[in-house]
């Protein structure tokens, strides 16, 4: 089981400092209209995913890569512009100095994500993907509930935080992520010792370095 101490993951997650590195348009995306969703091709990392992470799909160039489930070729700012495309609304609100406060949660519209491979025989939902650990001494499961954060807006619209990060989707709500989770936080994180809830399920999820598709829309 992974164990980080609290400063290190708050270390870890909040390297936010930005460059230009994922701060262009550059990737593979699609747009399938007819179910106004987007469509993009993403490298499957077993360790990590079975280890748990708060990183779940990071541009392969962002500094979080190396900590991620799924990297991909897909920046940022074109996620985030495509998501904008198809009609998806962006908050905005959330503050990377305020991440830490126990009622920190992602705003935005609800995704859905899900993901197929070579032999998965069909769509595989996010929530059916991981599994949820949940620490003995401490509150029930919480769920999975992907929110559009944006992260792009305000303050953050010259350099936006995921633009160094590299961060497409976090399992925690976070300042960086275009999206993220809004049921769990890094308040959560620190007070389970850094033990990360969202686990893959070793008898679902892909081989390790399959490249996946992944699709993500409004939730209807």
């Amino acid at each position: 089981m992974l164990r980080l101490s609290a400063p290190i993951v708050a270390l870890a997650i909040v390297a936010v400092s930005c460059d230009e590195r994922s701060g262009d348009r550059e990737g593979d995306i699609d747009v399938v209209t007819a179910n106004s969703e987007l469509r993009l091709a993403a490298t499957f990392h077993r360790k990590v995913a079975e280890a748990g992470t708060w990183h779940l799909l990071v541009h392969e160039r962002g500094d979080m890569a190396d900590l991620a489930c799924f990297t991909t070729n897909v920046t940022p700012l074109l996620f985030y512009e495509k998501l904008r495309a198809i009609g998806i609304e962006a908050e905005d609100v959330v503050d990377c100095g305020a991440m830490g406060d126990l009622d920190a949660a992602t705003e935005g519209d609800v995704l859905e994500y899900s993901f197929e491979w070579e032999g998965s025989g069909r769509r595989v939902a996010l929530d059916e993907l991981f599994d949820e650990v949940v620490p003995a001494d401490t509150a029930a499961q919480l769920g999975l509930e992907m929110r559009f954060g944006g992260n792009h807006e305000g303050e953050d619209a010259e350099h936006p935080p995921s633009h160094r990060s590299g961060c497409l989707a976090c399992l925690y709500t976070c300042c960086a992520g275009v999206t993220s989770n809004r049921r769990a936080n890094l308040a959560l994180l620190r007070r389970e010792n850094g033990e990360h809830r969202y686990r893959v399920l070793p008898e679902v999820g892909p081989p390790d370095g399959a490249v996946v598709t992944v699709f993500v829309g409004k939730r209807r």
